[in-house]
């Protein structure tokens, strides 16, 4: 009586699965068909299946006794695999330090092992990590994914903003707009952050001493200097729309200042240097 079984029966193209011949009897030979157009005299063979599809397999057996058949409807299941590609979520990007990020894994094509660098020193081998950012930075996160025992990979970058903690006191804030993704953000001297997504948000005390100067820079664009005119109240924000220069390269090496007709809006732009 003809019998058979595979190691496996679902996955993805291409797919090669090994049939084993169960069957009992005085057999002196064998027939495989595997759904495909394709046939085998083997006893146990190996097939690989390129397309994607639902396969019937059948398994014909001949002896002294004659020839006996047995077919399995729909045995075998092989899907399109997704392309393999990196990519993750976090809950934040930016924020005061401490900062808590729950990063999220959704890439697809079915990865078995990931890779992160969260760009403080620190790493993790979890598929949807959580990380704490105790100090201030701009911190580069990737996340590198393997697939097949790595003979495939991919990976995926963003950036996540972590800005001074403030303590206590009445809070207002500056939203400085720029449109260099990644300019670090100078106020009165101190290191703030950098540019994301257009914008960065800056809290500041109200009953602290008032902030005057702001100072952008970027690779590529001049130096960024102006003097801030007007100060946030409790819960206000003040826009403050920065217009970088790119840089030729006469100004790569010679700076160049701007005075405004405004008073108390003067601004200084030089080569900048990241």
């Amino acid at each position: 009586m003809a019998d058979f079984a595979a190691n496996r029966t679902e996955g993805y193209a291409p797919f090669a699965v090994r049939f084993d011949d169960l069957s009992v009897g005085d057999i002196s030979g064998t027939l495989w068909e595997f759904g495909d157009n394709t046939t085998s005299f083997e006893s146990s063979p190996v097939h690989r299946y390129s397309q994607p599809g639902t396969y019937t397999v059948s398994l014909e057996v001949c002896g002294a006794g004659g020839c006996n058949l047995t077919r399995k409807e729909q045995f075998i299941t092989v899907r399109e695999k997704e392309p393999l590609t990196a990519g993750f979520l976090a809950n934040t990007t930016s924020g005061a330090a401490p900062l808590h990020v729950q990063f999220q894994d959704n890439s697809t094509g079915n990865p078995d092992s990931w890779s992160w660098d969260f760009g403080d020193g620190a790493t993790s081998t979890e598929p949807s990590p959580c990380h704490l950012y105790p100090l201030p930075g701009v911190y580069t996160v990737r996340l590198v994914i393997c697939a097949e025992g790595c003979m495939a990979t991919a990976d995926a970058v963003t950036v996540v903003n972590v800005h001074p903690q403030v303590i206590g006191g009445s809070v207002g804030f500056f939203q400085v707009m720029c449109s260099a993704e990644g300019a670090h953000v100078v106020l009165d001297g101190r290191y703030m952050g950098a540019i994301e997504n257009g914008t960065l948000n800056i809290p500041v005390y109200v009953t602290a001493a008032p902030a005057r100067i702001l100072q952008v820079r970027a690779e590529g664009f001049l130096q960024y200097y102006t003097k801030i005119a007007d100060y946030p109240g409790e819960g206000e924000t003040i826009v403050l729309d920065v217009p970088l220069q790119p840089l030729s390269q006469e100004e790569a090496f010679f700076g160049r200042f701007q005075v405004p007709t405004l008073m108390g809006n003067l601004t200084i732009s030089g080569p900048s240097l990241m």
